[in-house]
């Protein structure tokens, strides 16, 4: 297997949008309360500059460097998606009392006594969610970062 791929920055860009627009969602989705709330500003925003980000990004490389492909590191992008994963199992919610009372992973695991205080789970949720954050952008710096043009034809081997 390849440890990285090439796909048109346009291409790269609309999955990226799309990626953003439904990890959004499931984010908002696995929270609730205040904590929903609080996930609908500061989550989408966030999730928003980073679009926005890169696609200013793309267009300077495709209209001052003429690039017109990304290069994605797929060991980086799986890590990202695990990552996402386990922000999102540590995604905590309130039930509008106590702030981040449980989290995803209580209710997968347990009903939670929501009147008991806060779940020991919800202090992982921060860092997963920080983590997952930066290597988003390690995994879109990356994808822009990386020269892929190939090599010209004015190379001859001489005998």
């Amino acid at each position: 297997m390849e440890l990285s791929g090439n796909i048109s920055i346009k291409s790269f860009l609309f999955s990226l949008g799309i990626y953003l627009f439904f990890s959004s969602l499931v984010f908002l989705m696995t929270s609730a309360g205040w904590s929903g709330l609080m996930w609908l500003f500061y989550g989408s925003f966030i999730l928003g500059t980073i679009l926005v980000i890169s696609i200013i990004a793309g267009i300077v490389l495709y209209y001052k460097f003429k690039r017109t492909t990304a290069t994605i590191y797929r060991p980086l992008l799986y890590i990202t998606l695990i990552t996402q994963i386990f922000a999102i199992l540590f995604n905590f919610s309130d039930h509008g009392d106590n702030p981040g009372a449980y989290t995803v992973i209580d209710l997968i695991l347990h009903t939670p006594n929501v009147d008991s205080g806060t779940s020991p789970f919800v202090h992982f949720s921060f860092f997963f969610v920080l983590f997952y954050f930066i290597l988003l952008c390690l995994t879109i710096f990356f994808a822009f970062s990386q020269s892929t043009q190939t090599p010209t034809s004015d190379y001859k081997i001489k005998k």
